[in-house]
C-alpha cells in the first residue's frame, strides 16, 4: 500500500529519511501492517524515531530486516514509539482508514520519502501478467516531429534564435504514443484512429510496423491531413512547436469504419482506452456507443479527456484528468488540496465513474475512489527534462496494470512511477519495463 504522509519541518536542518512499505514474509503472508523503518543520514537524525540496532537499513532487502522490524513494529502498536528511546517524543498514530500516518513532535525531522509497496517477486509477477494484454487505444493519432540543433545567435532580422539543425528524428504521438507505451511493456495493442492520405500517415503506419505494433485500426480520411506535430529543440529545451492539424469533427461514415473496428475486436479485448485530444475523432456518439460496448463486454475502459467531450464520459472505469482540465471542465480555480479532493468527487459522482486519477505535475497524484476514498500519491520524477508524452505513458501503464489483475491504487503507483521516467528524458519516450523495475526497486 502507498501511503501519504504529511510533510512536517523543525527549525533544525537535519534531515531524517523515513521510508514505508509493507514486506512480504518468508512464506509468503503479508505483515500485519506498513512497517516504518527510519533512515538517518547523520547521528543526529537516529533521533527521529528510527528503530533500535539499524542505521541506514537497506530497505530493498526486505528479507534480512523482517524480524527486527516485525517486533519494532509489535512496540510501536503497543506503547506508540519506537524501542530506540532517547530524545525521540514521536507518537506514531496509525491513521489505517485515512491511510495516513501522523507523526507528532518528533525532534530533528525535516522530511520524508514513500518507498513503493512493491516486492521485487511481485514486481516480476505483474510485469510477466502484462504480456500479450490487448488493449485497444482509441483517439487521436499524431505524428511527433523533432527538429534537434543548437542556438549560437540571434537573428539579425527579429530577436530571436537562430537554431543550426544537427538532426531530426519522428515519433509516435498522441494515442499512437499511448499503444506505443503498452507494445513497450509487452502488452498487444490495436491502435484505432484516423490519418490522412499523405506521407506523414504513411510514416505513422511505418513506424507502427517497425515496432511490430498493428495497423489494421487505422482508417484513411481523404478530407483531412494527418495531425503532425513539430518541436524544435536546442541544447534540450524546447524552443517552438508548430501544430499542423484539422480539428473538425469527422465524417459520419468515418466514425462508423472506427466503431465497426471496435465492435469486431470487442470480444477480444483486455481494455480498452480513450484518448481525447480534441482533434475530432473522438466525438459523443463514438463515446457513447463505445463505453456501452465495453460495459457490455465487462472490458475495462479508461478515459484521458479534453474539455470538449469532458462530461460525456460515464460510467467508466477510470476517468483520468489533469488539475488544468479539472479546472476548465468546472469554470474555477482549484488552489488547495481540499477543493481539489472536493472537485474530483463533483466529477466522480457526475460521471458515475468507478475512480478517478488525478494528475498535478510536481504535486504527484491524487485517486478517488467510488467509495469516497483518497489516496494522494507524490510524484516521482527526479529530473524533469520534458513532461511531453507523461500523460500517455500514464493511462497504458494504469490500464496494462488494471487488465492484469492489479487493485487500483497499486495500478497508480506503477502508472506514477513510469510517468516519473519517462518525465526524464527528452522529447516522447515510451516505458520500458526494465526502466520501470528499475525506477521502483533501485533508484532513490
Amino acid at each position: 500500500m502507498l501511503i501519504s504522509v504529511p510533510f512536517l519541518k523543525t527549525s533544525d536542518s537535519v534531515q531524517c529519511c523515513l521510508t514505508f512499505f509493507r514486506p512480504e514474509m518468508s512464506d509468503g503472508r503479508k505483515a500485519p501492517s506498513d512497517i516504518i523503518c527510519a533512515n538517518a543520514p547523520t547521528p543526529a537524525g537516529a533521533a527521529c524515531g528510527g528503530f533500535s540496532k539499524v542505521e541506514n537499513p537497506p530497505c530493498s532487502n526486505r528479507a534480512s530486516l523482517e524480524p527486527h522490524l516485525l517486533a519494532e513494529w509489535k512496540k510501536i502498536q503497543k506503547n506508540g514509539r519506537s524501542s530506540n528511546g532517547g530524545t525521540c517524543t514521536a507518537a506514531f498514530l496509525a491513521c489505517r482508514s485515512a491511510n495516513t500516518y501522523i507523526f507528532n513532535k518528533c525532534q530533528n525531522f525535516t522530511g520524508f520519502r514513500v518507498s513503493s509497496s512493491f516486492s521485487e517477486s511481485k514486481l516480476n509477477d505483474i510485469l510477466q501478467r502484462f504480456k500479450n494484454k490487448r488493449i485497444a487505444v482509441i483517439g487521436d493519432l499524431m505524428l511527433d516531429k523533432y527538429v534537434w540543433g543548437s542556438v549560437g545567435r540571434i537573428s539579425p532580422e527579429a530577436p530571436v534564435p537562430v537554431v543550426e539543425v544537427e538532426s531530426e528524428t519522428e515519433r509516435l504521438g498522441g494515442a499512437a504514443n499511448v499503444a506505443h507505451n503498452i507494445q513497450s511493456l509487452g502488452g498487444s495493442p490495436l491502435l484505432i484512429g484516423v490519418i490522412g492520405n499523405d506521407l506523414n500517415g504513411k510514416r505513422i503506419g511505418e513506424i507502427l510496423e517497425h515496432e511490430h505494433c498493428s495497423t489494421a485500426g487505422l482508417v484513411v480520411d481523404e478530407s483531412r491531413p494527418t495531425t503532425v506535430k513539430t518541436r524544435v529543440i536546442a541544447h534540450s529545451q524546447h524552443v517552438v512547436r508548430i501544430d499542423h492539424e484539422r480539428k473538425k469533427e469527422i465524417s459520419t461514415a468515418v466514425r462508423e469504419k472506427i466503431f465497426s473496428i471496435v465492435r469486431e475486436h470487442a470480444g477480444s479485448l483486455d481494455g480498452i482506452i480513450i484518448e481525447d485530444y480534441n482533434k475530432g475523432v473522438v466525438a459523443k456518439p463514438l463515446i457513447h456507443r463505445v463505453v456501452k460496448s465495453a460495459k457490455e463486454n465487462r472490458t475495462i475502459i479508461a478515459v484521458d479527456p479534453k474539455f470538449n467531450n469532458f462530461f460525456e464520459y460515464k460510467n467508466v472505469s477510470v476517468f483520468k484528468p489533469n488539475k488544468k482540465e479539472l479546472e476548465e471542465a468546472l469554470g474555477k480555480k482549484l488552489v488547495t488540496e481540499e477543493e481539489l479532493v472536493a472537485a474530483g468527487k463533483e466529477v466522480l459522482q457526475r460521471l458515475n465513474a468507478e475512480t478517478i486519477l488525478l494528475t498535478r505535475g510536481e504535486n504527484g497524484m491524487t485517486l478517488i475512489e467510488a467509495d469516497s476514498s483518497v489516496t494522494h500519491i507524490p510524484t516521482q520524477a527526479r529530473k524533469v527534462a520534458d513532461v511531453s508524452g507523461a500523460g500517455d505513458t500514464v493511462i497504458a501503464t494504469l490500464t496494462m496494470a488494471l487488465a492484469s489483475g492489479v487493485s487500483i491504487r497499486e495500478a497508480a503507483e506503477l502508472a506514477n512511477h513510469a510517468a516519473g521516467v519517462v518525465c526524464g528524458e527528452v522529447g516522447i519516450v515510451p516505458i520500458e519495463p526494465l526502466a520501470l523495475k528499475t525506477a521502483i526497486l533501485v533508484d532513490p
